[in-house]
């Protein structure tokens, strides 16, 4: 048989799994690649030697957890924030600030981050929702003041005869209870307490008085009012209103003239104080008057709201009357017993919000200790309002709003992510608050749509899609509205590739929109996962990174209309983890930096003290020299002068690609010996590398001139040695020199039925 030509144009398929590597029946097999160990597949195809990463800093702590978080300062500019065990520190295009930030904050892999201009909201469950600040003259972190908090009856509360009695109506209380209802950890908490107020009634009865004007009592209105005047009289009757009974002023005027009277009623949209003021308007028709007037507020329910301050027993708690935007602007009602009365939702006891965001103009929270499934809104343009307003018995559309995604198993909300509609993550399954019109507290119903659940990594929102790592964390899914369903549903994204997360747990993610869309995984063994993805044009390409150490988070930063990603990547050094901050830069054209956590310099030294005892290559303008031990001191020193020196650890990039597949005459090329005679490698900007039939015994590819990148194509025979003609022929591609390697096809001649016959089995 004629030897056959079988190009491999793209590798858009990426990386796929030893299961999936018969698949030759598969379209997306013609792409497919058996490794793609440090390369990235670029979107229009192409696979490439990744770039190196470059020595930022040193974590406060080694021995400790931290997490980096991107805080954007404008569209395209952002701070890296290092969030470690009690600290934030403030990077800024890779140099550290020198701003520490205290936070009490011992678990950072736990905190939940969501930024509104500049300012970042950050929930731990643990302590109040606290916000950092980016201020003209500097940073700082505050707890996030809430001025009406959400009340939760069902909180604490056994029966309705459980009843607590006020001390005081202000200032600093006790709240005696009939039934142990305090806990230790409340303190800090709040407690709301209702009164049923009775109706009350001020009066004034004049005979023939013309000495001069009448004042009244005041007389505290909660809502509705009633005003009424008898008898026959010259007087006219002024209605004044106070917010602190202090500084009034005039409301409604009645003037009567003989037998003329008045009743009128009224309701109030806020507490207030009444009282009227009388005075005879003609003296000569006055002395002969008869007025009696009745100023009455109606019952109502006054509610007042305490911050508890101690817990003296199961019975009996301290704290002070406050006064908040809607709720307690006048204290307490009364000090009799009621059995009205609520808990805050948020203290030590019943924990804090792990999750927030922001949607429809409202701040929500989600998800405490005591209630892992529960969703709270913000009143409407008011974040920090949780209270909730009656308007004739119905709650105004402003009012905060509660929800509880509550089925047979109780999920824990894990993640919130807002679009058009409000996509909420549980570890159970999914839900959907709609978007199509404003959220008010009698028209938010939220849906389940799969039930697949999702791991704490961080979810990335990519075009209409929600990519998220399952509960398992071990698959990767897409979520977005399918029409066909009418809900949301995705597709397993790993179905490919699931030996690169099989038996494992992904624990962070980032996504670099630009230049090339790819998401990144770091996999809980160290390992970074990258997956090129586009959806319009069909590419789901997986491959993997792997350093000399262990990658433990990664972020991305905004950079010149690009996106760079950081890591914080462990390693040991002379026999001691350290944990570094080490820079991607993005992937261009003029990169030269192909070797890890390189520093870079000019002259006949380089210092590297972050990698001292460590060998590294060294690539002085361009060359290659040999490579160095790392002194203790950090400083290599160099036989010449050169003016860019690039230093770094090596690293170890490997292509192989799956045994050819093509339609023959007499049906499959699988199982027939076969024998590679040549292979054309179409390259860009390349340098180096080796190629073989596996990667123990590979020939080193030829260029013409030494040192300098090569773009065009590279034809070489494939070194057989002991493989001979087989029926897999897997062809391998290795590079380790500090040099671009940018692989766009790869050409076979291949020769069918000849050759040494050998068992091969990859």
């Amino acid at each position: 048989m004629a030897n056959i030509y079988m190009l491999q144009a793209a590798f858009t398929t990426g990386e796929i799994s030893p299961a999936v590597g018969n698949r030759v029946d598969l379209d997306k097999y013609k792409s497919a690649l058996l490794d793609a160990e440090n390369t990235v597949i670029r979107p229009y195809g192409g696979c490439y030697r990744r770039q190196g990463s470059k020595y930022i800093g040193e974590l406060k702590y080694s021995d400790k957890d931290a997490v980096l978080v991107n805080f954007y300062d404008t569209e395209n500019s952002a701070y890296l924030l290092e969030v470690g065990v009690q600290y934030i520190r403030i990077w800024k295009d890779g140099v550290y600030t020198g701003t520490e930030l205290a936070t009490p904050y011992t678990h950072p892999k736990q905190l939940q981050f969501t930024q509104s201009a500049d300012v970042m909201f950050i929930c731990s469950g643990t302590y109040p929702v606290k916000q950092l600040r980016h201020l003209q003259n500097g940073w700082d972190i505050i707890d996030f003041s809430i001025d009406d908090q959400y009340y939760d009856l069902l909180l604490e509360k056994n029966s309705s005869e459980n009843k607590i009695r006020p001390s005081g109506t202000s200032g600093n209380i006790t709240i005696t209870s009939n039934q142990a209802i305090f806990q230790s950890g409340m303190e800090g908490g709040y407690i709301k307490i209702s009164h049923d107020m009775p109706s009350q009634t001020i009066s004034w009865e004049c005979k023939g008085d013309t000495s001069g004007s009448t004042t009244s009592a005041s007389i505290f209105v909660g809502e509705k009012w009633k005003f009424v005047t008898h008898g026959t009289h010259h007087y006219k009757v002024v209605i004044q209103k106070s917010t602190d009974n202090v500084t009034w002023h005039d409301f409604r005027t009645y003037t009567s003239n003989d037998d003329t009277n008045y009743t009128e009623s009224g309701a109030e949209t806020e507490p207030c104080y009444m009282r009227f003021v009388a005075q005879a308007w003609n003296d000569d028709e006055a002395s002969n008057s008869h007025v009696t007037v009745d100023l009455t507020r109606l019952s109502y329910v006054h509610t007042g709201c305490v911050k508890i301050t101690g817990i003296t027993s199961a019975t009996v708690a301290t704290g002070t009357v406050v006064a908040g935007v809607t709720i307690g602007k006048h204290g307490i009602g009364s000090t009799e017993s009621t059995a009205d009365y609520a808990f805050s939702s948020w203290s030590n006891y019943f924990g804090y919000p792990t999750q927030a965001c922001f949607f429809q103009d409202r701040l929500c929270f989600a998800a405490t200790a005591r209630q892992p499934y529960s969703v709270w809104m913000s009143r409407t343009g008011d974040y920090g309002n949780f209270s909730v307003e009656k308007a004739d018995g119905t709650l105004t559309d402003d009012s905060a709003v509660k929800l509880d995604l509550i089925v047979r198993n109780a999920y824990q909300i894990r993640h919130m992510i807002p679009s058009n509609d409000l996509v909420i993550l549980t570890s159970g399954n999914e839900w959907v608050i709609s978007g199509d019109s404003a959220i008010t507290p009698s028209k938010v119903f939220p849906k389940a749509q799969t039930m697949r659940g999702s791991s704490t990594c961080l979810p990335q929102h990519i075009g209409n899609r929600i990519i998220h790592v399952q509960r398992s964390g071990s698959t990767v899914r897409d979520l977005g509205y399918q029409y066909e369903s009418d809900n949301y549903n995705g597709d397993e994204l790993d179905i490919l590739a699931t030996h690169l997360v099989k038996d494992h747990r992904l624990i962070s993610s980032a996504y670099c929109q630009e230049p090339d869309s790819t998401l990144f995984f770091v996999r809980d063994d160290g390992v970074l996962l990258a997956f090129s993805i586009i959806r319009e044009q069909q590419v789901f390409a997986w491959s993997h990174f792997i350093t000399d150490g262990k990658y433990k988070w990664v972020c991305t930063i905004p950079a010149d209309e690009n996106d760079e990603l950081y890591a914080i990547v462990e390693r040991t050094i002379n026999g001691t983890a350290k944990r570094y901050i080490e820079r991607f830069k993005a992937m261009r054209d003029d990169t030269d930096e192909y070797v890890d956590s390189y520093a870079t310099g000019s002259g006949n030294s380089i210092s590297l003290p972050h990698l001292a005892g460590k060998t590294v290559a060294v690539v002085g303008d361009g060359i290659q020299q040999r490579d160095e031990v790392v002194p203790e001191n950090g400083v290599i020193q160099l036989q010449e002068t050169y003016v860019r020196i690039i230093a770094g650890l090596p690293y170890t990039t490997k292509i192989e690609q799956p045994g050819a597949e093509i339609s023959l005459q007499e049906g499959t090329l699988q199982a027939r010996v076969n024998k590679i005679n040549a292979v054309t490698l179409r390259v860009e900007n390349t340098y180096g590398g080796r190629l073989g039939l596996n990667f123990k015994k590979m020939d080193e590819l030829k260029y013409d001139e030494e040192y300098k990148l090569f773009t065009g194509d590279i034809v070489q025979s494939v070194p057989l040695y002991d493989v001979g003609a087989n029926t897999r022929n897997h062809l391998c591609i290795m590079s380790n020199e500090p040099y671009p390697f940018r692989l766009n096809a790869i050409i076979k001649e291949v020769s069918v039925d000849g050759g040494m016959v050998k068992s091969y089995t990859g």
